[in-house]
């Protein structure tokens, strides 16, 4: 998860990231939330940290598109 999350940070410097696993969750355990101006802008999940991180990456591409 480390490692995806820096990965996160350097792509989008301006956004801070906060990681989280959800063991219950078995389809999506690993999660990924994403703020930018004290405002929340993006949740998501995958099976895996690099999952999780592909997902949000497009997510943020979209929305600063």
């Amino acid at each position: 998860m480390d490692q995806s999350l820096e990965r996160l940070q350097k792509k989008f410097p301006e956004t801070i990231f906060e990681n989280r696993i959800e063991p219950d969750n078995r389809h999506n355990p690993y999660f990924f939330d994403a703020y930018r101006d004290g405002a929340h802008i993006v949740s998501r999940g995958g099976d895996s940290p690099e999952e999780a991180e592909c997902r949000i990456s497009r997510a943020l591409e979209q929305h600063f598109s």
